[in-house]
Formats: structure tokens, C-alpha cells, sequence
């Protein structure tokens, strides 16, 4: 039995990310702040909710924050992986909190329909644009290591979905200061909601196959396998299995059946198919596991 390792790192620095998602979370902490103190002034639902909404926000980017920090501890013994799991935990936390902070808004929201309270517009138009420009400073500071982590990729989105929820904060406080028409501010937190909703959703959609360790999206198992078999060399592939540890950063592990004439170079063989999953699947750790092919019985192989 022969076993090889490729290894990469596509991903940048968790250290980077545990900085810019400091930097965002001392902005959050500074909104809503201000979101409180308006609240007490104005009664404002959409400044509830969305004071409400960054509240998780700022739970969210703390567990995010302490999930990169613990991302950086290098892999041991029995977590041969490290600790980038923890991310997916991270990130499927966060979308749960958003649906309750969706389901708490729509509850309070609902009810005021009827007869929404007065508030005062141009203050609540005031403090969403607050909202929205710490917001979006926020998500500039974390828009490129989101690609590289669910946890960051979580926080951002909640950046976002604060952003446009601010947004509604905005549109409705115009709206009251112009018609006076004040169920404009419970539509707001209904509108709010439903962001907060999809944000979670779409959360839990890419956290959970992630744990179940469904091949990534964009991966073939078929595809590789095909691609794998036609290498010189190879004569089959069984017991094929990818995964990711988080979104990036892929695994494989597969059964290589060397052909009878490729039998003593099976270490070439091997190698050769570890260059093909890291360079045209973006697989950056891959265990193969080379065969050698019965030539005498076709189909039968030996370790």
C-alpha cells in the first residue's frame, strides 16, 4: 500500500481575517450604540429591528472572530486538520440566529400594522444612514477574505443584510417624514425580516452539506474519475470520495488501479494524478492509495 499528500494553501491568512473582522465588529459596536439611544428617542420599530438585527450581527462577528483565531492553531495528532471545521460550526450558528432574530422581528412587526405608532421621520432617516455607511465600510474591510472562509463569508452577509436593512430604516423614515404615513415604519420591520430570513437560509443551505461532507459544489466525482483514468498509467479508479473542510479547501481520497505495465513506477503514477486533481479540480490535499493490476485476472489488484 502506497499513500501520497499534496498539500496547498489557497486560502489566506486566518490571522488577516481575525483582524478585519475585529475592525468590523468595533464598527458594529459603535451603530448600535447609536441605534439604542435613537430607539429611546423616537420608538421606532425599524430601528428596533434593525438594532435587533445587528445585535446578532455582533454575535455573529464574535463568533466569527474567535472562530479565526482558533482557525490559526496548527493541525495535532488527533486533529489532523486543524481547526478549520470550526468555521462551519461558526457559520451554521449564525444561521440559525438569523431566523430567530427574523422570526422575533415579524412578531413584532405584524401586530403594529393596525395601528402603528407615531415616530419621528427625519431621526430615523438619520441613524439608518449612520447604519448604512458603517455597514458598507465593514463589508469593504472583509469583501476579499470571503471568498476564502465561511466564517468571514457569514459575518460578511450579515454585514450586508444590516446594510440593507439600514436601508429600509432609511426609505421609511423618508417616507414618514414626507406623508406622515407611519405604517411605513412596521413595513419597514417586515421587510427587515425577510432579509434576515434569507440570510440565514442561505447560510445553513452551504453550512450543512459542508458537515455531511457532500462532494463540492462545482466537483464531478464522475468527471474526476474520468479524467483520473486517463492518465498514463492508470487502469481504474474505486472507492473515490471528496469533501471540503471549509469552501476552498477541498479533499480527496481514492483507490488508483496501476495498469500492469505502469507497475513499477507506481510512485510516478501517483504523483501524477495528485498533479492533476491540485492543478485542474483545485483539490489541495489529496490520499491516494495505488494498486497494482493481476495481469493474469484483469480487474482483480493487489496493494
Amino acid at each position: 500500500m502506497e499513500h501520497a499528500h499534496a498539500r496547498g494553501d489557497r486560502t489566506a491568512d486566518p490571522a488577516v481575517h481575525a483582524h478585519k473582522l475585529r475592525i468590523a465588529l468595533a464598527l458594529a459596536l459603535l451603530v448600535l450604540a447609536l441605534e439604542v439611544a435613537a430607539y429611546v428617542r423616537t420608538g421606532s420599530l425599524a430601528i428596533l429591528s434593525d438594532a435587533g438585527h445587528l445585535l446578532i450581527d455582533i454575535s455573529a462577528l464574535t463568533i466569527a472572530y474567535g472562530s479565526a483565531r482558533l482557525a490559526q492553531r496548527p493541525p495535532t495528532e488527533r486533529r489532523s486538520y486543524g481547526h478549520h471545521r470550526i468555521e462551519i460550526l461558526a457559520g451554521l450558528a449564525n444561521g440559525i440566529l438569523l431566523l430567530g432574530v427574523g422570526g422575533f422581528v415579524f412578531s413584532q412587526a405584524i401586530p403594529r400594522l393596525a395601528s402603528p405608532p407615531a415616530v419621528h421621520g427625519e431621526t430615523v432617516s438619520l441613524v439608518g444612514m449612520a447604519a448604512i455607511v458603517s455597514g458598507l465600510a465593514g463589508a469593504y474591510i472583509l469583501r476579499e477574505s470571503r471568498h476564502a472562509s465561511l466564517n468571514v463569508k457569514a459575518a460578511y452577509f450579515h454585514v450586508l443584510s444590516d446594510v440593507a436593512s439600514s436601508a429600509a430604516v432609511v426609505a421609511a423614515g423618508l417616507g414618514i417624514a414626507l406623508t406622515g404615513l407611519y405604517v411605513l415604519d412596521p413595513l419597514a420591520g417586515i421587510a427587515i425580516g425577510a432579509l434576515i430570513v434569507y440570510g440565514g437560509i442561505r447560510l445553513l443551505r452551504e453550512a450543512g452539506p459542508i458537515l455531511l461532507q457532500a462532494a463540492p459544489p462545482g466537483l464531478d466525482p464522475e468527471r474526476i474519475r474520468r479524467a483520473v483514468v486517463a492518465l498514463e498509467g492508470v487502469a481504474s479508479v474505486h472507492d473515490l470520495h471528496l469533501w471540503s473542510l471549509t469552501p476552498g479547501r477541498h479533499v480527496a481520497t481514492m483507490h488508483v488501479v496501476v495498469d500492469s505495465a505502469s507497475t513499477g513506477r507506481r510512485d510516478e503514477v501517483t504523483m501524477r494524478v495528485i498533479k492533476l486533481l491540485h492543478d485542474d479540480f483545485g483539490i489541495e490535499h489529496a490520499t491516494i492509495q495505488a494498486e497494482r493490476e493481476n495481469p493474469e485476472h484483469p480487474g482483480v489488484v493487489h496493494a
